[in-house]
């Protein structure tokens, strides 16, 4: 993982109340263990930058983040996309020593279900514009 997306998922498992309400501390990187408890999420990194001037790296970078929320009910995934966007929509967040998300926004987001296995999914992702100070 690069250093962003540690720090981000390090802030989102411990500095998300309303998203550790809903599924404590069960969001896994890439995916999730077999047989996890409802509801969990799961992130991938989707695609990454830094901006690159004459003078070398100049700590701002970009990342693409995908969330999926798996849940036995409708409202457990629904509530959980909710307390994410909530958290970065719009906002400036420090997410770690020298690290500031600057900007984000969703850019998708849709539901899913697998009737066989009666299993509800909400996926968005997030697009991170960030800089570090260090």
């Amino acid at each position: 993982m690069s250093s962003f997306l540690e720090t981000l998922a390090a802030y989102q498992t411990a500095g998300i109340a309303a998203l550790d309400a809903i599924i404590g501390d069960r969001l896994y990187p890439v995916e999730a263990p077999q047989g996890v408890a409802f509801p969990f999420g799961v992130f991938t990194q989707i695609s990454a930058g830094e901006d690159v001037t004459h003078a070398g790296k100049n700590g701002w970078g970009e990342m693409r983040v995908s969330y999926d929320f798996y849940a036995a009910t409708f409202h457990d995934v629904v509530d959980a996309a909710r307390a994410l966007r909530a958290e970065f929509e719009g906002v400036s967040v420090t997410i770690g020593t020298g690290t500031q998300v600057c900007w984000c926004s969703v850019e998708s987001e849709f539901d899913d279900y697998d009737s066989s296995e009666r299993i509800y999914r909400r996926s968005l992702d997030l697009l991170f514009k960030y800089n570090i100070t260090q």
